[in-house]
């Protein structure tokens, strides 16, 4: 049996990736981010995944936009 990856990463624009998959959303909408500690526990969480080397595999580049559900927020290294 295949194990599902925690999260896929899809290009439907030049400058915008979305982060989709179960294990991902499911943590997501744990996740209180109203607040910058909840914020960063959240990019803490998807770079321990390693989202990070995947985005940068897809070929993004500074300023360009990641979509996690209705989170959105603005790619820097």
């Amino acid at each position: 049996e295949l194990k599902e990856p925690p999260f896929v990463i899809s290009r439907p624009s030049d400058h915008l990736f979305v982060i989709t998959g179960k294990e991902v959303l499911a943590k997501y909408a744990l996740m209180n981010l109203s607040d910058d500690q909840g914020v960063a526990r959240l990019i803490s969480y998807l770079n321990r995944l390693g989202v990070n080397e995947a985005l940068e595999k897809k070929g993004i580049r500074e300023g360009d936009t990641v979509r996690l559900a209705d989170f959105e927020f603005t790619y820097s290294k």
